[in-house]
């Protein structure tokens, strides 16, 4: 078996563990109610049994039955009995025999499900901290020869490290214990996962594998031979759309940008996009750019889909879509080029949803355009249904019409057809794609002639230099060439006249020594007969002939050179004083040449390829509007062409990973996947996403771009450590610890991988030889003291701060500082597994209501700050204060990992952490750097942290790892307000 099949395996089985021990509670069919006694005593009684042998039904007669057991379930009543929320705060796996014995399962130790850890990003209760579980099995770990006393030992001791109480005594607030243990056994088909499950199992018969699957998984574990492109600029020509006028690439976009125009088929780039470093206008740059390609050649647009692991990412694409569309009110031509030309059409991104999500979609404010795949009406198969279901129902002729007073308008023509119309669309895209193409290829042609002249030559006048030297060298090899040619010759000549001689050696010896004292030749000649004298001057003739050749051909290559430098220099100067001219009525200076080359760039991006990219949606407007007018009516389509009519309005499809292969597969042939039918799959917040989620949709797909950061937020696994690498063993993929070390650097291991990580290893290209993939640098979010912390906390000091910090009198909020704390002296309280402060929740609500005039002069609160916190009850709590206390509502008050990927203007951080109990906790931010990361990286003009200050950096602390201390040494650095009320 080959690797890529292994790891489709192991994946398949990490997907089934998961639904079987991340589970959600409504989903549990198979179960029955024991009495807790029988459990505890790891024998049950035959009644119990005849009632396990119902419900299994035929079959449990001979083998045992592994189950899962909540001994101490616990209920959150609705309105009626059916309606109960349960809760399985413990779970023990476990082996029943067909006597009634328990036995442990081996590698799967007592658990409390991941979810009801903190931190956590699910809506769940809390039980406990992540970190106090993890610690607890570090110090204790399972062992494959205990006995069931042990394991229900084990179990109660890992709930009251947890809890503070055993399994029995432990209560979550707003629960009720239900009186017997739950068991449930036999699959558990996690619904949102079925769809990936089902793709599984066809994968594992396909042959050979899809390509980029292949190289996903194969490079991820063998390891790319990756390298920077020093000549990426070559790819500059492919760079032809931006969507957006507002502002140019950074040089790292621009960079990562041209590596992925090097992709062949079956590769991957991953970008490491840290926060604030412009990772939405790389994603539309490459989307513009291939749909602007497509256009050119004519043929039918590409199929290009961005999926992410949460709903949050799949918001963030399609509002950056939406954005895109501008809403123009003049009539007049070049204006109205920047809008959609067929009413209804708002944004250039459609998500394909699940249809119990589709809810959430219709209640938006924004319109989003969307689908779902339905049980067809004619009940032969399914249907796509949605956005452009409707849109095609509207009258053709109504929007044939609309187009085109749109197009003339544009033009300035009082009359064109749909086919004129779309010709004279695409030729003025031809001529605005020649310039691009020419300016971009100009630009970095001379920027490779400046460095190949500074390589080579340092300066203009050393290339004088070399080729005053080369000249001479030329000049001297030729006429050694030349002289040596003519006394060949004349040599062939005198043998010529004296042919008799050849046959007689003494005679040639004599003739010969003649002939060259004739010539006053100073050739060294070892002896005169003819044999060897034709081999040495023949031999003389080809060295000074290859040498005059290698001079000349350097000579000409430097003259080239030369010319090229020149030719290239004079039309900069031209341009240059172009932009001079026109620049002075704006009162415009342009001083380096770094200022000049900023501006070709810009003006590329946010004028030429902007301009490009809506000729081009026009372009494909007239093309959907033609196959609409010409399709035959209740005509079954292929699904691909289907698609391809889709991508003509909005190029770039929008789903979960979990989602998207059950709508790229036949509509009447369920199991039939469109493998390899996908130009370019697009991952965002990849750093999140978990690795077995990912090869389904990778199979769909002929390139992948990769985007996200491993110094965010991690994904949060739905298999332990032990089950993991039990998977790992069965399959073959590890047999020792060493190579157990090894494969989880790959990012492959569903217990701590990620896309992102398994991108870094497999991506062919990179910058950083210790960070796979390319990296966005420039960040232009957070004023520079805020982006500076997490710049030395995770990012090596590689990132550039864009945005200086303001200037003392001109701050956008006077009086605040950029990175700023106060001491609270409160106390810390665990409530239900997670911790809340009293005193720090309202004083952070007093001061938001002491402020709020202050900082919405402009603005609404909720669009100026923010709460952010690492516990789930302390943001409840400061919600809580601020909706009772001050009738404020709306505002963001939450735990980090619901914020990645938000921003907002000031951000405060209720650390909670205080009094006597926290003293002996393990701060969460012991543990892991990236929450840090995410909180500080979500305030752009001030990040203000309420704490107990000696709690985290006082002497009476044991010495904190590495991360933490990072942490306290920049938060000693923070500004202190003593006067903040």
């Amino acid at each position: 078996m080959n690797y890529s099949r292994k790891i489709l395996n192991y994946w398949m089985q990490s997907v089934s563990d998961g639904d079987r021990l991340n589970f959600n509670e409504k989903e549990i069919v198979n179960f029955v109610e024991l009495p807790k006694e029988e459990i505890e005593a790891g024998q049950i009684a035959v009644s119990s049994l005849e009632i396990i042998e119902k419900k299994v039904g035929g079959g449990w007669s001979s083998e045992s039955l592994n189950v899962l057991i909540c001994p101490n379930p616990q209920c959150k009543p609705g309105r009626n009995q059916s309606e109960k929320n349960r809760l399985f705060p413990l779970v023990i796996p476990g082996r029943l025999e067909v006597d009634g014995s328990l036995h442990p399962q081996k590698n799967e130790p007592p658990f409390i499900p991941r979810k009801y850890l903190e931190p956590t990003h699910a809506k769940s209760p809390i039980v406990g901290q992540l970190n106090t579980a993890e610690k607890y099995r570090e110090r204790k770990p399972h062992s494959d020869e205990g006995t069931w006393e042990m394991v229900w030992q084990d179990a109660q001791e890992l709930m009251k490290k947890v809890t503070g109480k055993n399994g029995a005594q432990y209560q979550l607030q707003g629960f009720q214990p239900l009186s017997h243990a739950v068991v449930w056994f036999g699959e558990v088909s996690s619904i949102p996962y079925q769809e990936i499950a089902k793709c599984y199992e066809d994968l594992t018969k396909q042959n050979p594998i899809p390509e980029l699957l292949k190289n996903y998984t194969e490079g991820a574990w063998v390891g790319k031979a990756s390298h920077y492109l020093e000549e990426h600029g070559n790819y500059s020509t492919h760079h032809l759309g931006q969507m957006t006028d507002r502002y140019p690439l950074t040089i790292s976009q621009r960079e990562a940008l041209h590596h992925f125009f090097a992709l062949e088929n079956g590769q991957l780039l991953g970008i490491n996009g840290p926060p604030g470093t412009g990772k939405t206008t790389l994603i539309q740059s490459v989307v513009s750019s291939l749909w602007i390609q497509k256009a050119l050649a004519q043929s039918e647009p590409p199929i290009i889909l961005a999926s992410s692991s949460n709903n949050t990412a799949i918001w963030n694409i399609l509002d950056s879509f939406a954005e895109a569309v501008k809403g123009i009110s003049e009539d007049d031509g070049e204006s109205m080029l920047f809008s959609r030309w067929i009413d209804g059409v708002e944004s250039f991104g459609m998500t394909c949803v699940a249809k119990n999500k589709l809810k959430n979609i219709l209640s938006s404010e924004k319109r989003y355009a969307w689908a779902i795949r339905q049980r067809a009406k004619s009940r032969r198969g399914d249907e796509l249904d949605g956005f452009h279901s409707e849109l095609e129902k509207r009258s053709i002729e109504e929007q044939i019409e609309t187009f085109l007073t749109h197009c003339c308008t544009y033009f300035g023509e009082s009359r064109l057809t749909l086919d004129q119309a779309k010709k004279r669309l695409h030729i003025k895209l031809q001529q605005i794609g020649n310039q691009i193409e020419d300016q971009s290829a100009f630009f970095h042609s001379r920027k490779r002639f400046h460095s190949q002249l500074k390589k080579d030559y340092n300066s203009t006048q050393g290339l004088e230099i070399k080729i005053e030297e080369i000249t001479k060298k030329k000049n001297e090899s030729r006429d050694a060439f030349e002289s040596i040619d003519a006394l060949f010759k004349e040599w062939l000549r005198e043998r010529g006249r004296f042919f008799l001689i050849r046959w007689f050696t003494p005679v040639q010896k004599w003739a010969n020594e003649l002939f060259f004292q004739k010539q006053e030749s100073d050739l060294v000649l070892n002896t005169f007969k003819d044999r060897d004298i034709r081999k040495q001057l023949l031999a003389l003739k080809n060295t000074s002939e290859q040498e005059y050749t290698k001079n000349k051909d350097q000579y000409n290559k430097m003259i080239k050179f030369k010319n090229q430098l020149e030719l290239s220099d004079k039309r900069w100067e031209e341009w240059k004083e172009q932009e001079v001219e026109q620049e002075k009525d704006n009162h415009t200076k342009l001083y380096t040449e770094m200022d000049f080359e900023i501006r070709l760039l810009s003006k590329l991006d946010t004028h030429l390829r902007y301009h490009a990219f809506w000729l081009a949606s026009h372009y494909w407007e007239a093309r959907w509007l033609e196959e609409r007018h010409d399709q035959q009516t209740n005509a079954f389509e292929s699904e691909e062409k289907t698609w391809y009519r889709y991508a003509k309005l909005t190029p770039c499809m929008v789903s979960t990973v979990l989602s998207a292969p059950k709508f790229f597969k036949r509509l009447r042939k369920p199991n039939d996947y469109l493998y390899n039918f996908i130009d370019l799959l697009i991952f965002d917040e990849s750093g999140q996403v978990l690795p077995e989620q990912t090869a389904p949709v990778f199979s769909l797909a002929k390139k992948a771009l990769i985007v996200g950061d491993t110094e965010q937020l991690q994904p949060i696994p739905r298999v332990s450590l032990e089950v993991d690498e039990a998977n790992m063993q069965r399959m073959g993929l590890i047999s020792s610890q060493d190579e157990l070390n090894s494969f989880v650097l790959t990012g492959l291991a569903s217990s701590s991988g990620s896309a992102m990580k398994i991108a870094q290893q497999a991506s062919p290209f990179s910058k950083h030889k210790d960070l796979g993939g390319m990296l966005l640098t420039e960040h232009y979010r957070c004023s520079e003291d805020i982006i500076q912390y997490c710049n030395d906390l995770c990012y090596h000091g590689r990132l550039i701060p864009m945005k200086n910090n303001p200037i003392q009198g001109e701050e956008v909020y006077p009086g605040f500082p950029t990175m700023g704390y106060v001491d609270i002296e409160g106390t810390a309280e665990k409530v239900g597994g997670s911790w809340e402060n009293h005193r720090e929740a309202a004083y952070v609500a007093t001061w938001i209501a002491n402020r709020s005039e202050e900082l919405t002069q402009e603005r609404q609160l909720k669009d100026v700050l923010a709460v952010v916190t690492p516990f789930r009850r302390q943001a409840d709590l400061i919600d809580s204060y601020l909706k009772r206390e001050f009738q404020i509502e709306g505002l963001t008050v939450d735990t980090v990992h619901s914020l990645q990927g938000a921003e907002k203007d000031i951000i405060l951080f209720s650390a909670t952490y205080a009094g006597p109990e926290v003293k002996k906790q393990q701060l969460f931010y012991d543990d892991t750097r990236y929450l840090l990361n995410v909180a500080v990286s979500r305030a752009k003009e001030s990040f203000l942290v309420l704490v107990a200050w000696m709690c985290l950096v006082g002497k009476t602390r044991r010495i904190p790892p590495v991360c933490c201390e990072i942490a306290c040494i920049h938060f000693r650095c923070l500004r202190r307000i003593s006067c903040w009320n």
